[in-house]
C-alpha cells in the first residue's frame, strides 16, 4: 500500500513541477529576488503539505501494523506464562514423586537396619538377637539356634 501511495506522490509531485514551469512560462517573469522567493514558496508549499499528508497517511498504517504486532507478540507471552506454569506444574509433580520414592526407600532402610529379636522356643534358653536382612541369614541363625537347642537336650540327658 505505501508503495502505492508513494508512487502517485511523485506523480503528484511532477505534474505539479510540470504545472508550475508551465505557470513560469506562460506569465510575466518576478523582477526582484523577493517575488522569486514568493512565487517558489507558493508552488512548494501545497506540494509540502501533500507529502507531509502522504507521509501522516504512511505513518498511521504503520502504526496500525505495529499496534497487531505488539498485540501478537501478547498473545504469545500470554501463551508462553501458560505453558511455564504448566511445566511448573509438571515439574512441582515429578518432584513430589521422587521425594515420596525417597522417603520409601529411607524407610525400608531404616527397616532393614533395624535389628529382629527372634524369640527361642525353649523356655530355658537365651534369647538373641538376630540381624535378619533376608532369608538366608534368618535361615542359618535358626540352624544356629537348632543345634544349640540339641546340645542343651543332650547334655540334660
Amino acid at each position: 500500500m505505501k508503495d502505492k501511495r508513494f508512487w502517485f506522490g511523485v506523480v503528484v509531485s511532477i505534474a505539479w513541477v510540470g504545472l508550475a514551469a508551465y505557470v513560469l512560462r506562460t506569465t510575466d517573469h518576478p523582477e526582484k529576488l523577493n517575488e522569486w522567493g514568493d512565487f517558489i514558496a507558493g508552488f512548494s508549499a501545497p506540494l509540502a503539505f501533500f507529502w507531509l499528508v502522504l507521509g501522516y497517511m504512511q505513518q498511521g498504517e504503520e502504526l496500525k501494523q505495529s499496534t497487531a504486532a505488539l498485540k501478537l507478540q501478547a498473545k504469545e507471552l500470554k501463551n508462553s506464562v501458560e505453558q511455564q506454569t504448566q511445566l511448573v506444574a509438571v515439574t512441582r509433580e515429578q518432584m513430589q514423586k521422587e521425594i515420596a520414592a525417597l522417603e520409601a526407600e529411607r524407610k525400608g532402610r531404616t527397616e532393614a537396619a533395624r535389628p529382629r529379636f527372634v524369640p527361642n522356643s525353649h523356655p530355658f534358653m537365651w534369647m538373641e538377637p538376630v540381624m535378619s536382612l533376608d532369608l538366608r541369614s534368618l535361615l542359618s541363625t535358626w540352624v544356629k539356634q537348632r543345634r544349640k537347642f540339641g546340645q542343651i537336650l543332650k547334655c540334660m540327658a
